[in-house]
This record gives C-alpha cells, sequence and structure tokens, in this order.
C-alpha cells in the first residue's frame, strides 16, 4: 500500500478578516473589562468608606499634618473659627474635627485632605471681596471631609494600583493612569457637585441668605481666564465654573433660598499688605 503526503491548501491557516480588526475587538474587549472592574472599585470603596472610623484617618496623618495652635497667625485664627461654626452647620459628628490650614503664599487654591485637614492658599482668599463666598469655599472643603471623599479618593487609587498589578505582573500603574482617569472623572464631578450643594445650605443656614456666596466660582472663573490654558470639560474633575454657577443659582430657587441681604465685606486681615515703602 502506497501513502502520500497530499498537498496543504493555501490558506488554510489565514482567515478573510483583516489582523488589525480582530487586534482591535480584543483591544476593546480589554479595555472593557477593565473600566467594569474599575467601576466596581470604585463602587466598593464609595459603599465600604462610610464604615471606616474618623480616628483611622486622623492616625494616617498624624506624622506628617501635626499643627500646634499656639503658632496659628491671626488669618489661621479667623478661618479655625469659621470652620468651626460651619462643621457645626454641617452637623459633622463630634470626632470629626476640623483643622484649617493658611498658606500665605499666591497660590490660588484650597483643598481638603485626610483627616479633617484644609489648606487654604492667600492667593485663593485675595480674589473674594465678601464674607459669604469664604464662608462657601470653606463649607464645600469641610464637605469633601463630611463625605469623606479624601478617603474614597485614595481608597480607589491604591485598590486600582493593586487591581493593575495583578492583571499585568507589574507595580507601575503608568500604563492604566489615562484609563484610570477617564472612569474617575464622573465621580470626581459628583462629588465636587455634592460639596457645592453642602456649601450653599451651610451658607444659608449660617445667614438664612445666600447673597454673595457664588462670587467664589466668578472668581475663579475670572483666574481661569488669565490662565494659557484650561482644559477641556470632559477632561476636567470638577465640573464647568459657569454650570456650577447656574446649578446653585437654580438650587437656590428651587429652596426658596434668599439672596438679597446686604453681604459683610471680607476681613481686612485678608487684605494684601504692600511691602513698597514710600519715600522719606
Amino acid at each position: 500500500m502506497q501513502y502520500e503526503n497530499p498537498l496543504v491548501p493555501e490558506g488554510i491557516n489565514t482567515t478573510d478578516e483583516h489582523p488589525l480588526k480582530e487586534f482591535a475587538i480584543l483591544s476593546v474587549g480589554v479595555i472593557l473589562v477593565v473600566v467594569f472592574f474599575m467601576g466596581l472599585i470604585t463602587l466598593a470603596v464609595e459603599l465600604s468608606a462610610r464604615f471606616v472610623p474618623f480616628e483611622y484617618e486622623q492616625q494616617m496623618v498624624s506624622s506628617v499634618l501635626q499643627k500646634d495652635p499656639s503658632k496659628s497667625t491671626p488669618q489661621e485664627r479667623y478661618l479655625q473659627a469659621l470652620a468651626d461654626k460651619i462643621a457645626q452647620a454641617q452637623e459633622l459628628p463630634k470626632e470629626m474635627v476640623i483643622t484649617v490650614h493658611y498658606e500665605d503664599d499666591d497660590i490660588k487654591n484650597a483643598f481638603a485632605t485626610l483627616g479633617g485637614h484644609v489648606f487654604i492658599h492667600r492667593g485663593l482668599v485675595e480674589q473674594l471681596s465678601n464674607e459669604n463666598a469664604l464662608e462657601l469655599l470653606l463649607a464645600h472643603e469641610i464637605a469633601h471631609i463630611k463625605y469623606r471623599h479624601p478617603l474614597k479618593s485614595l481608597g480607589s487609587g491604591l485598590l486600582m494600583q493593586i487591581f493593575w498589578a495583578i492583571i499585568s505582573g507589574s507595580s507601575d500603574p503608568s500604563a492604566l493612569a489615562s484609563i484610570s482617569q477617564l472612569t474617575s472623572l464622573s465621580y470626581s464631578r459628583s462629588n465636587e457637585t455634592q460639596a457645592d450643594e453642602e456649601g450653599l445650605y451651610c451658607v444659608f443656614q449660617l445667614h438664612h441668605d445666600v447673597n454673595g456666596a457664588s462670587e467664589l466660582f466668578q472668581a475663579l472663573i475670572d483666574q481661569q481666564s488669565d490662565s494659557d490654558f484650561s482644559p477641556p470639560k470632559y477632561l476636567s474633575t470638577h465640573p464647568d465654573l459657569a454650570e456650577r454657577i447656574i446649578h446653585l443659582k437654580k438650587l437656590a430657587i428651587k429652596k426658596g433660598w434668599s439672596a438679597q441681604k446686604k453681604i459683610k465685606p471680607l476681613n481686612l486681615i485678608f487684605k494684601k499688605v504692600s511691602t513698597t515703602s514710600g519715600s522719606e
């Protein structure tokens, strides 16, 4: 009996599909799976953060954010007293102590971090002209602490790095940085909106009026217009500033919050003192 090796038909190991199409489908599938699991991570952190005792946050930063009250500046003492009133108006738990740090520099920024610490920079305060706007600024940052946003942000970041390390075998999360950022944008904007609403409510609780509070965002708009670059709305972790003003005005109308009372000017201790001496 004679055996022969038959010829293998040409193209048996190829497909009519373009290889780039298959690669694109695979890539999209991988990205969707990653985004899905990142969404689960964010949700898990959102649900679990409320069960973490606030004292754990305080212990995490106690070694790096210690503050001696006896060395506080007049501005810090003023802001701290204001923050204490705001904390009471927001009905913060007793253990959720707010500590204000005043940074005497030209940076136009303010932020809240772990353990109830709020940082306010002179450069931003100088942009304000009335007390209600300053109160909204402080109330906004304290609201972040009330709703545990710093802890949630930290938890999401750490879990996403662990997730990336597991699926890639690498401890470097830079390859997923852009995907991680895009999946967290709406979450960050949601936090900002929640803090805006809580902040305006707090201003109303203090004065039964919200007149002048939205000047905070107008000052930020003016600052943004002076900048050379403004990121596209969909790549910003904060909602559009003009939209924030409109949203809060609509909220005030919906809640029936007055915006007519005379506003208190910003305390003079925050006014920039000129260092230029006159001629003798």
